[in-house]
């Protein structure tokens, strides 16, 4: 991404959800009881990628997506699991079969 981000649009998800009558403010907590500190996680481009299609689907920012997870809102079965690890095991062989030789 290039280092000015700010002409980028974003997707309906990653758009702060409109909260009549309430204005946000720095420093005071909007969602939840307190504020959200910055934290920083490594992961792979295709854990990103699956990321962004979760909280796509959920209609949530990824952040917004980890901290509910985090909080027990979303929870997380091994069936979901494998569910989309086949699904993504079937991307990814879709993918290599049609690259060029």
């Amino acid at each position: 991404m290039p280092k000015n981000h700010k002409n980028r649009c974003r997707n309906p998800h990653e758009k702060k959800p409109i909260r009549p009558g309430l204005k946000s403010m720095r420093g005071q907590p909007e969602i939840y009881d307190e504020l959200k500190k910055p934290a920083s996680f490594a992961i792979t481009p295709t854990a990103k990628a699956g990321l962004a299609k979760l909280s796509a689907a959920r209609n949530i920012s990824a952040s917004e997506l980890i901290e509910q997870i985090g909080r027990g809102i979303i929870s997380l079965s091994d069936a979901d699991s494998i569910n989309y690890q086949t699904s993504l095991w079937q991307e990814s062989n879709a993918n290599k079969s049609e690259a060029p030789k």
